[in-house]
C-alpha cells in the first residue's frame, strides 16, 4: 500500500476534526479525537469496547474506562458546541432545492431499567412498544446516496427539560431554518401535519413536503368544506390524472389546490396512486407551486428521496452501534450519538475524495461482504480497514 495514500486519507480525519478545536479545550479535542476513532475501529458506543479501540498509550483498559465514563457525564463540557459545529458544516453545503429530510425514530433500550429519563417509544423493528430514547434526526440530500446529518439528538418526554413532543420538534426546526436560511425543501413524513407545526412553518417561510392523514378536513380555496382529504382524493376526476413518467406500475398523479382549517395559507394536495389491489393513494402536502403534472411529479420525487434517510438510521444503528450505548447518564448519551453522527459526516466527506482514491478504499473492506446500496457502508468498511492495517493509527491531532 503506498504510503502517500494513506496518509492523505487518515490526514482528512484529521482535518475534518480540526473543525472542532475552536470549540473544546485541548484536553477536550485530544478525547473527541480518540473517540470518534474508537468508536470507527469498534462499531459500537458501549465504552468499554470504545476504550479498548482507543490509541493511548500507557494507559489500562479499565482507566481509560473511567477516563471516558467521567468525561461523558461531565458538566465541563455539552454536546452543543459539537452539535453546532456539525449543523454549520451540513447547513453551508445546501442549495436551494436540497432535500432537507427530517424525521423521529426510537433508539430502543428494552432491557433498561436505570438509565436516566426513560422513556416509552416504538422500536420500529419490531412494531412493538419498549422502553429508550426517541431520536430527532434530520439529513441534507445533496444527491442521491450523499446524505449530510444536521441536527440530530435523543430526547425524552420524561425529561423535565422538555415541555412537550411539539415543543422539541419547534426548537429542532427553527435551528435548522436559521441555519440554512432560505435553502432547502423540508420533507416529512407521516406524524409531522399537527397544526402546530405548519403554523411554524407558516410564520417561518419554511418550504415542505409532508404526508398528509386522510381523515384531516380540508377545505376549498374559497373556504368551503370539501370533506376529508381521503374523500377528495377519491373524487378527483379521471380527466386530472397524470402519469408518472418512469413508473412501470402504471403510476399516476394528480392534483388540487387547498387550505386548512385553522390556516392561512392555501397549499397543495398532491396524490399518488399505483395500479394494484389494496394499495391506498399517498397524500402529500405541499406548499410548493404546483399547476402542471410535472411539478406534482418533481414533488412525489422530492418526497420519495427522504425514504435515504431511513437508510442512514439504520446505517449507523448498525455501523456504529447508535443503540448499543450503556451508559445512563441522558448528558452522556447526547455526547455519544452526537459523536456518531460527526462521523457519519466524517464518510460523507470521504465520499468527496478522487474517485480512483475513493474505490481503492473501499476496496480494502470489500474481501468478505455482500454488495450494498448505501455507500457509507463500503466507507466505513474501508476506513475500518485501513486503521487496522495501520497499526499505529492516528495517534493524537498533534502527529
Amino acid at each position: 500500500m503506498r504510503v502517500a495514500w494513506s496518509n492523505s486519507v487518515i490526514g482528512r480525519m484529521k482535518n475534518f476534526l480540526k473543525e472542532y478545536e475552536g470549540v473544546l479545550d485541548k484536553r477536550r479535542r485530544e478525547l473527541v479525537w480518540e473517540i470518534f476513532e474508537g468508536v470507527i475501529r469498534s462499531r459500537s458506543l458501549i465504552l468499554a469496547e470504545v476504550a479498548r479501540n482507543m490509541r493511548r498509550p500507557g494507559a489500562d483498559l479499565q482507566g481509560k474506562e473511567n477516563r471516558l465514563s467521567r468525561q461523558m457525564k461531565s458538566h465541563s463540557w455539552t454536546h452543543q458546541a459539537l452539535q453546532e459545529v456539525l449543523l454549520r458544516q451540513s447547513a453551508a453545503q445546501a442549495k436551494d432545492w436540497t432535500l432537507i429530510a427530517v424525521d423521529l425514530t426510537d433508539l430502543a433500550k428494552p432491557r433498561a431499567r436505570k438509565m436516566e429519563a426513560l422513556d416509552h417509544v416504538r422500536d420500529g423493528s419490531r412494531n412493538e412498544p419498549v422502553t429508550g430514547y426517541w431520536l430527532f434526526e434530520s439529513y441534507a440530500v445533496i444527491r442521491k446516496g450523499k446524505l449530510l446529518p444536521l441536527l440530530c439528538f435523543p430526547y425524552s418526554l420524561r425529561s423535565e427539560e422538555n415541555r412537550s413532543e411539539n415543543w422539541v420538534i419547534q426548537q429542532a426546526l427553527t435551528k435548522l431554518k436559521e441555519a440554512l436560511g432560505s435553502k432547502g425543501i423540508f420533507v416529512f413524513d407521516r406524524g409531522f401535519d399537527r397544526f402546530e407545526l405548519l403554523r411554524l412553518f407558516e410564520e417561518r417561510n419554511m418550504r415542505f413536503i409532508l404526508r398528509l392523514r386522510g381523515d384531516r378536513d380540508v377545505l376549498s380555496p374559497h373556504g368551503e368544506n370539501l370533506g376529508s382529504a381521503q374523500e377528495v382524493a377519491a373524487g378527483l376526476p379521471d380527466a386530472w390524472w397524470y402519469r408518472v413518467r418512469g413508473v412501470a406500475s402504471g403510476g399516476q398523479l394528480a392534483w388540487k389546490g387547498i387550505k386548512l382549517p385553522g390556516m392561512q395559507g392555501t397549499y397543495n394536495l398532491v396524490v399518488s396512486r399505483w395500479r394494484g389491489a389494496g394499495r391506498e393513494p399517498m397524500l402529500l402536502l405541499t406548499n410548493l407551486k404546483v399547476d402542471k403534472g410535472m411539478l406534482a411529479e418533481k414533488v412525489l420525487r422530492i418526497y420519495l428521496m427522504r425514504w435515504s434517510a431511513e437508510d442512514a438510521a439504520r446505517f449507523l444503528k448498525q455501523e456504529v452501534g447508535l443503540e448499543s450505548f450503556l451508559v445512563r447518564n441522558l448528558r452522556a448519551i447526547t455526547k455519544l450519538v452526537t459523536i456518531a453522527f460527526m462521523v457519519m459526516a466524517f464518510l460523507a466527506l470521504l465520499a468527496e475524495i478522487p474517485e480512483a482514491s475513493l474505490k481503492k478504499l473501499m476496496e480494502l473492506g470489500q474481501s468478505f461482504r455482500k454488495r450494498v446500496d448505501f455507500l457509507y457502508y463500503r466507507i466505513i468498511w474501508g476506513f475500518r480497514a485501513l486503521l487496522l492495517l495501520l497499526r499505529d493509527g492516528p495517534m493524537s491531532q498533534t502527529d
